[in-house]
């Protein structure tokens, strides 16, 4: 096992073919299910190429805490002497730029599940998604990008399929992986023949933001990716009402997600 500032990294290395992937999990520390995929995934047999694994944030995570000075994921590429997630991000970059794909795991405080999160679309993306299926994609913001671990590789996914202590998260985190890791021939595919995805995969395209007033409560009717119509009241108190703008699909929408805002807005594509 190495260390490279406060993260538990580990490299399994076969062979001289084959690409490199790099899973990282914990970017945010108090998001654990990516140290459980973690564990798992270096107990397993590595046939050709490279699989480096990643436990980042460490030290959040012994704090506890989602991040110790800023969010990590909003810190690439990092500064050398910057704050503690600057310099972690630093430190995780050359990781990141070397690796033919990152896959990294997230999980959510919201009702939000099967989700993949892109910063960018390419084909190496497009045929990463291929070999899983996922039931939904997700585009972010370009901005998003520019600071997002996912923004700086050359084929890049996030994984936000449930709740931190969800073993249905957990589950299907590791089997989705597993089949990326199969499909790109890097481990040996399993006896157990596994069914074909009954899903149409959805697309959503994030468009921005939406504020989230001081006082208000957010509706118990607002669920992650179901339409909310405009004029639809997003929030509430005793005095006051928010509204939806425009229709959108709410995403990472919750009571506890973010200080500033419920989540981000979306809506709903064909084809990302």
């Amino acid at each position: 096992m190495l260390y490279i500032m406060n993260t538990k990294y580990d490299k399994q290395i076969q062979g001289s073919g084959g690409r490199n992937i790099l899973v990282i999990g914990c970017v945010h520390g108090d998001e654990l299910i990516g140290e459980r995929v973690i564990k798992e995934l270096r107990k397993v047999a590595v046939s050709q190429g490279t699989l480096v694994t990643v436990i980042a944030n460490t030290r959040a995570m012994k704090a506890g805490k989602r991040f110790i000075d800023q969010d990590l994921n909003r810190s690439f590429p990092g500064k050398p002497q910057g704050n503690h997630e600057e310099q972690l991000a630093y430190s995780l970059f050359p990781l990141i730029k070397e690796a033919d794909i990152v896959l990294d795991i997230h999980s959510t405080t919201t009702d939000t599940t099967s989700a993949i999160i892109l910063t960018k679309v390419n084909q190496p993306i497009m045929l990463l998604l291929s070999a899983f299926e996922p039931k939904r994609v997700v585009m972010m913001e370009k901005k998003v990008g520019k600071t997002a671990l996912t923004g700086y590789c050359k084929a890049g996914i996030s994984f936000e399929y449930g709740k931190d202590k969800s073993e249905k998260a957990y589950k299907k985190t590791l089997a989705d992986i597993i089949k990326i890791l199969e499909g790109d021939g890097m481990i040996e595919k399993t006896v157990k023949k596994i069914s074909k995805s009954t899903h149409k995969t959805e697309y959503f395209e994030v468009l921005g933001t939406l504020a989230r007033p001081a006082g208000l409560k957010l509706e118990k009717t607002i669920k992650n990716f179901s339409l909310v119509k405009k004029g639809e009241i997003v929030a509430r108190n005793s005095i006051h009402t928010q509204k939806a703008p425009h229709n959108f699909y709410p995403l990472l929408f919750g009571p506890i997600s973010y200080k500033e805002i419920w989540g981000f807005v979306a809506r709903k594509v064909s084809k990302i």
